[in-house]
């Protein structure tokens, strides 16, 4: 396996855990420096709380890939 794909990998579990355990945060750095009033557009409690579940959700099919691909020959 290449040496780029865990690197890409490791990549996006640290952006899926940061997203799992403060979507808050995460919208903040990488989204709210575009908006010209990012207080009045920052997103509702319910959907930081989908977007919480979503990073969940793909952090576990992240690791069963991670699983597949470390046990291929």
């Amino acid at each position: 396996m290449s040496w780029w794909i865990w690197l890409l990998l490791a990549v996006a579990v640290v952006l899926f855990v940061w997203g799992a355990v403060s979507p808050r945060s995460q919208w903040w750095a990488m989204q709210a420096w575009a908006l010209k009033n990012p207080d009045a557009n920052e997103p509702s409690e319910t959907a930081y709380a989908l977007t919480r579940l979503t990073y969940v959700v793909a952090l576990i099919a992240l690791a069963v890939t991670i699983f597949v691909l470390a046990t291929l020959p």
